[in-house]
């Protein structure tokens, strides 16, 4: 993401639509962010050094509900298999993690090290507070996804839905 990151500070990125969407994320413009996502360019970003989209670098809700209302699903995984819950969980961002949920994140899909979601609020230094909120509403959220689905891994995840690599399919 530091190449990325990079990126974005220079002249010519200015122009890219792309790169609007991004920056936007960034720095929770949520105005140019729905002005840049209404680009037909900006329908399948995603890094390719990371596999994140802006969806994964989402650090506030308002941002995560705009890209879900825009069609990005919050169950892609990026390179290393982990959905944007569980960059959120990871953050301790429960405010994200809950806007997510609600957008039809699962708490059930594996990472490509086995770690759920859970997990990396688990292994996070941070507020026992935040860290304690993030778990029990993790743990609701588990209760209500395991009658429907079993815990999947991201390729499985991928393979049982149609959906496109980073949008949703259009009227789910």
């Amino acid at each position: 993401l530091g190449e990325l990151i990079a990126r974005l500070k220079t002249k010519e990125s200015a122009a890219n639509p792309k790169d609007c969407v991004w920056r936007s994320v960034i720095r929770k413009d949520y105005a140019a962010l729905e002005a840049a996502l209404k680009h037909p360019a900006c329908a399948h970003i995603r890094d390719p050094n990371s596999g994140c989209t802006p969806l994964h670098l989402c650090a506030d809700p308002a941002s995560a509900r705009l890209l879900i209302r825009y069609g990005y699903d919050p169950n892609v995984p990026d390179n290393y298999g982990e959905t944007p819950l569980h960059h959120a969980c990871a953050r301790l961002d429960v405010a994200t993690a809950k806007t997510l949920l609600d957008g039809g994140a699962s708490p059930l899909i594996k990472d490509h090290f086995g770690r759920y979601p859970s997990d990396g609020a688990l292994m996070t230094q941070g507020d026992s507070k935040l860290k304690s909120e993030m778990l029990n509403m993790l743990k609701i959220a588990e209760i209500k996804a395991a009658p429907s689905k079993e815990r999947q891994t991201p390729a499985q995840h991928e393979k049982q839905s149609s959906a496109a690599p980073v949008m949703r399919r259009a009227g789910k």
